[in-house]
């Protein structure tokens, strides 16, 4: 019984996946500097925050991988990482939106 308490547990977990207080770094569409200019880095920070409400809001899909009935250590690594993807992938859609990019590596 105790193990099926802990597989639900680790399910309900995985399902509250959010994106992380450190977004990535981002920088403007438009070439401006935000670092140094306090107006630029007030609305970077606006903006960053708006996304991450829309990216922690958006619905995703609760996929389950089952292995004899409960979900294994390796599947719901793998439920967590695409989660993860998912929401940043809808975090760096809105920055895009609001002309920012992430810099080239």
């Amino acid at each position: 019984m105790l193990r099926y308490a802990v597989a639900v547990a680790s399910i309900s977990l995985t399902s509250c996946q959010a994106v992380s207080t450190a977004p990535p770094r981002m920088q403007r569409v438009d070439g401006r500097a935000i670092i140094g200019n306090a107006t630029l880095e007030a609305l970077v920070n606006k903006d960053a925050a708006a996304c991450i409400r829309k990216a922690n809001k958006a619905p995703l899909p609760a996929n389950t991988i089952r292995a004899n009935g409960a979900v294994g250590g390796d599947a719901a690594d793998q439920i967590t990482a695409r989660r993860s993807e998912a929401v940043k992938s809808i975090y760096l859609g809105c920055m895009a939106e609001r002309g920012y990019v992430t810099p080239p590596a």
